[in-house]
């Protein structure tokens, strides 16, 4: 059998060729994707802190495959990968190279990928990120580095043209800080939503607050009545897959409402929470079992009666990659890899889809280098998360938004399902296809499933709806597959 191909597609910008493989493994810090080989093996490494969705497509023949960007997702028609769906249900943003698509893999930030030259075998690992050689050398010039960048990254905005997203969360509320700071007298703008059940409606009280203190127009989005059906097609004519968790589902809906608008930059408090711990399962007390339990989406007993077949492709991923060690710094690349790379796909997506630019400031190259340079007590102390901008911008927040706890743009999927009945959810979910299309899925659980959610004896609901935009989108592939070429 021949030696392997691997050709970069037209849509890849960033693709490097190296005839050393070390050097793909020292390069997990560039923006670039490298591809390397050495005796028996192809090498693809993607960084950490890339913000450039990455695909491999396997081509005709075991040997042959194409690194693809963005647009591989518009152009793949293969069936629904089973497997991948399980992963998906069990952890919303699961550690795999499957994607929704059979044949096409999604290499994600951090992951080093090997491909062995003769059988054309895929596997991956994330090697543990060394301190990069590039970050600044002490906490002081990090810590500047990040204030800098930030502000930079703010000034750059143009403020007749953005609208800030917006919580009462330390991120998204800082942006818009900042913006009043820099920008003065101009009028900014900032958007939050108002849904059913538990999320961002919580947080309205002190967004109001926050944007009548600075005299900012604050766009309070109605979501509480919407289609969620309906909802849901556009957005997989806009995510082309299903992706991400219910924040995906806010996302859309908000960058929807604001592309309506016609302003031309959408500024997002994104990747700051992957940077400087804001989720709970950052804190001391989540490590081992208990970190595990908090992110996996439904519980391993539930799986193992929805998918009696299921091989945990994601949980073995997620064993190798901590290897018993939790520390900060690693659950923070996992999340990076999982968290971080799903982002980045939907930020991708949602800008050429609504022809509006997605910024994200805590993205910016320079400032995550910086970020990752920190030692862990700059990111949690004790019980106190985001240690490093609570002290940076202490002149900045006022002292209310300290004590806010972390709810973020949430959409509780359950809340609009009780307003169906099981029948009327069945027939969205479609039952023919579900049975045939997903080999090994126990309707019978699945049912159990709805009507706990519906009964209020447990939640769901993202399951449920992970479910129907599966098939949302194979039967998109379907229509694809019967047009001519």
């Amino acid at each position: 059998m021949g030696a392997i191909s691997i050709d970069a597609g037209v849509d890849l910008p960033h693709f490097a060729c190296e005839s050393d493989a070390q050097r793909g493994f020292d390069a997990l810090t560039t923006d670039h994707v490298v591809c390397c080989a050495d005796g028996t093996r192809s090498i693809v490494v993607r960084s950490f802190f890339s913000q450039q969705p990455l695909f491999l497509e396997r081509l005709a023949g075991p040997t042959r495959f194409r690194l693809r960007g963005l647009t591989a997702i518009e152009t793949c028609v293969t069936e629904i990968d089973v497997e991948w769906l399980a992963d998906y249900v069990a952890y919303q943003v699961p550690l795999t190279l499957r994607t929704c698509h059979e044949g096409l893999s999604c290499i994600r930030p951090g992951m080093c990928l090997e491909i062995d030259r003769r059988s054309g075998a895929v596997g991956f690992k994330f090697p543990n990120l060394a301190r990069p050689a590039d970050s600044p050398p002490s906490s002081v010039n990090a810590e500047r580095v990040i204030r800098q960048r930030l502000i930079e990254n703010i000034r750059r905005c143009d403020p007749l043209r953005s609208i800030f997203h917006l919580s009462s969360g330390l991120d998204s509320s800082l942006l818009l800080l900042l913006a009043k700071q820099i920008h003065g007298s101009a009028k900014l703008r900032a958007a939050t939503f108002q849904a059913r059940g538990r999320g961002a409606s919580d947080e309205l009280k002190v967004a109001r607050r926050l944007a009548d203190e600075l005299g900012i127009a604050l766009t309070i989005l109605d979501f509480r009545n919407i289609d969620i059906w309906s909802s849901a097609k556009r957005m997989m004519d806009a995510y082309r897959v299903p992706v991400g968790h219910p924040s995906a589902v806010a996302r859309f809906l908000m960058d929807e409402a604001i592309a309506a608008t016609e302003s031309e930059a959408i500024v997002t408090g994104r990747g700051a929470d992957e940077l400087f711990g804001g989720y709970d399962w950052h804190l001391p007390e989540f490590t081992g079992g208990a970190h595990h339990d908090r992110l996996r989406a439904t519980p391993p007993d539930v799986m193992r009666s929805l998918f009696p077949r299921w091989r945990f492709d994601a949980e073995r991923n997620y064993n190798e990659f901590f290897a018993n060690s939790y520390s900060v710094e690693r659950r923070l690349q996992y999340d990076l890899a999982t968290l971080g790379g799903d982002w980045c796909f939907i930020d991708a997506r949602l800008s050429r889809y609504f022809g509006v630019k997605a910024v994200a400031p805590f993205c910016d190259r320079e400032l995550q280098i910086a970020a990752y340079g920190l030692p862990e007590r700059a990111k949690i102390w004790d019980s106190e998360q985001k240690v490093v901008l609570r002290q940076l911008f202490k002149d900045v927040y006022p002292d209310y938004l300290l004590d806010q706890p972390k709810r973020g743009l949430s959409f509780d999927i359950s809340a609009y399902l009780r307003q169906y009945t099981a029948v009327e959810i069945l027939q969205h979910l479609d039952i023919e296809w579900l049975d045939s299309a997903v080999a090994g899925l126990s309707l019978p659980s699945l049912r159990k499933m709805l009507e706990d959610t519906l009964a209020g004896r447990a939640n769901y609901g993202w399951q449920i709806w992970s479910f129907y935009l599966a098939a949302l989108a194979d039967r998109r592939n379907d229509r694809r597959n019967r047009e001519p070429q």
